[in-house]
């Protein structure tokens, strides 16, 4: 393990960098760096869901509740924010509860827990102190055992912008018409952060990509995760390459980026879907 430090110095002039972490870092580290350097910036967004008027509610459900609690939450891929239509929102709301009453928690030794302690002292913190802040919208759950890093899995009713979360909380925003979520992904924060944006039973979504983020129908985020394909969304902090002083947002596949037989940027319409985490 080495520290910041010494691995700048150890790769001030390599020809290509691999980062995954916050963006802000990757941006410092890149500017320490020859000004050859092609940097892999490997971000986050907040993949957001959107259940639709015409969605098997059953089936939206249980895949969201997949990929949330994909390792009790704590994944750049789990969707930190559901957009679901206003007609289907207390069916959604009833169903989701009665899939997390089932969930086991135990220790994430246990092949068969579903939710297990965080890891992180910061997420448990940051985890109590939003819902303790937002205890009025909470539908199910919201409690966090600060001893035991355990967070209950929670359903918030909000129209908030969500930060990124890594404990199983499920905020659901309603929606009334389409142009609400395009709205959403527009924002200058929005675009910054594009990732992917899954989508079930919402027929005025039809574009392959909304705002700067990736579209995946009747699918999850994991579900199309592919070491040979691009990975990530247009967002510069979610999936960036910094070279020669500037950030270009787009899937990136570490080989294609690499290599000699690469000759210009993915553009959005040909983007693949999903790919390798670095």
């Amino acid at each position: 393990m080495e520290s910041q430090r010494e691995f700048v110095r150890a790769c001030a002039t390599a020809d290509g960098v691999i980062f995954t972490g916050r963006y802000d870092n990757g941006l410092d580290i890149a500017a320490r760096l020859s000004s050859r350097t092609k940097v892999l910036l490997f971000g986050s967004g907040p993949n957001p869901f959107v259940i639709g008027p015409d969605a098997q509610t059953g089936k939206a459900v249980d895949d969201l509740v997949q990929s949330r609690l994909y390792n009790s939450g704590q994944d750049c891929l789990c969707p930190d924010v559901a957009f679901v239509h206003r007609d289907r929102l207390d069916e959604v709301v009833t169903t989701l509860g009665d899939r997390l009453t089932e969930l086991p928690v135990g220790d994430r030794r246990d092949p068969a827990t579903r939710v297990a302690p965080l890891v992180y002292d910061d997420a448990v913190a940051g985890a109590a102190e939003f819902l303790a802040r937002h205890a009025d919208l909470v539908r199910f759950g919201g409690t966090v055992d600060v001893e035991t890093r355990v967070v209950t899995p929670s359903i918030l009713v909000t129209d908030l912008h969500p930060p990124e979360f890594f404990s199983p909380v499920f905020l659901l925003c309603a929606y009334d018409d389409v142009r609400q979520v395009r709205d959403w992904a527009t924002t200058p924060r929005e675009l910054a952060r594009g990732m992917y944006l899954t989508v079930y039973g919402e027929p005025r979504l039809t574009s392959s990509v909304v705002g700067t983020s990736v579209v995946n129908r009747d699918c999850t985020t994991f579900d199309v995760e592919d070491g040979n394909r691009p990975f990530g969304g247009f967002g510069v902090q979610a999936s960036g390459v910094h070279e020669r002083g500037e950030v270009t947002g787009r899937p990136l596949l570490v080989s294609a980026e690499f290599g000699s037989g690469r000759s210009r940027p993915l553009d959005r319409a040909g983007a693949a879907p999903a790919g390798a985490r670095a």
